[in-house]
Order: structure tokens, then C-alpha cells, then sequence
């Protein structure tokens, strides 16, 4: 092994931990934290897509924003999960475990711990569907990575 690919393990397991650190503190947010977040992004949605949003009522903005916030915050942790999946694949890889199980299973636990780990903070509930969706992401994340590599791998051998 070449100092390339040991940097390259130690780097894809330092953003790896990192990520799931991240994810760790935000599912640490109390509920009055997390609807704050949600509710600036549902803010910053609504004023960018929604034609005439400055010009409603505060009832109408906030009926609005009410409606979208389900489906941000079950996007984020879509988004959050599907880069998590992105980089177990390639950390996976870095090691040469190159079979899905391998991140997927990680991924899995990790959501599910999560879950747990929100039992146990203020206004915040551990959630069967969230770690469906999470897991979700893992398996999106996980497969945008292995097409991105194969595309690399096909580009290499068409160039040689």
C-alpha cells in the first residue's frame, strides 16, 4: 500500500466521522432548536418559490410554511443520510470492502442509534420512519457513489 491510499483511507474516515458527528449534534437540538432550523429554511423556501409570499398575511405565510415543514425536515434527513451513504461507500472502498452490505450495514446502525439518541432530548422522539428514511438515504448515497465510480472506472479504461 502507498502513502496515496493511506492518506486517502485516513482522510474518507476523518469526513466520515465528521459527518456523523454533525448529524449527531443536530439530532441533539432540542425541539424548540430544530423547529427553528426547519422553520428557516421553510422561510427561506417560501419566499424564493412561492410568487406574491411577501404580500400574504402572517396567517397565510405561516399556514404555508406549516404545510412544507414535514416535508423539509424528512428531507433533510434524506439529504443528510444520502451524503452519510456517499461517504461510507467511498471510506468502504478506500479499505477494499467494495460490496454495498458493508456501508448499508453501518449506515443502518447508525441511523437507528440516532433515533435512540433522540429519546433522550427535550420535545424530541425517536422515529421508526426516520430511520426508514434515513436508511434510505444510506442506500441513495450509496449507489450515487458506486455509479460515479463505475462511470470513473469506464473513463479510465476508455482513455488507456
Amino acid at each position: 500500500m502507498n502513502k496515496n491510499d493511506i492518506l486517502r483511507r485516513a482522510v474518507l474516515t476523518v469526513l466520515t466521522l465528521l459527518w456523523m458527528l454533525l448529524i449527531f449534534a443536530m439530532s441533539g437540538a432540542d425541539q424548540d432548536e430544530s423547529n427553528a432550523q426547519s422553520g428557516t429554511i421553510c422561510t427561506f423556501l417560501c419566499e424564493t418559490f412561492v410568487d406574491g409570499f411577501e404580500e400574504l398575511s402572517p396567517e397565510e405565510q405561516q399556514a404555508i410554511e406549516e404545510a412544507i415543514a414535514f416535508p423539509v425536515r424528512k428531507g433533510a434527513h434524506l439529504t443528510e443520510y444520502t451524503v452519510l451513504g456517499m461517504l461510507l461507500a467511498a471510506t468502504a472502498a478506500a479499505y477494499a470492502f467494495n460490496h454495498a452490505s458493508v456501508p448499508f450495514l453501518i449506515g443502518l446502525v447508525y441511523a437507528a442509534s440516532d433515533e435512540i439518541h433522540q429519546l433522550y432530548v427535550p420535545g424530541r422522539a425517536g422515529q421508526f420512519r426516520d430511520v426508514l428514511i434515513d436508511s434510505a438515504g444510506v442506500l441513495i448515497g450509496i449507489c450515487v457513489y458506486k455509479a460515479a465510480a463505475r462511470r470513473r472506472r469506464l473513463r479510465a479504461s476508455r482513455a488507456a
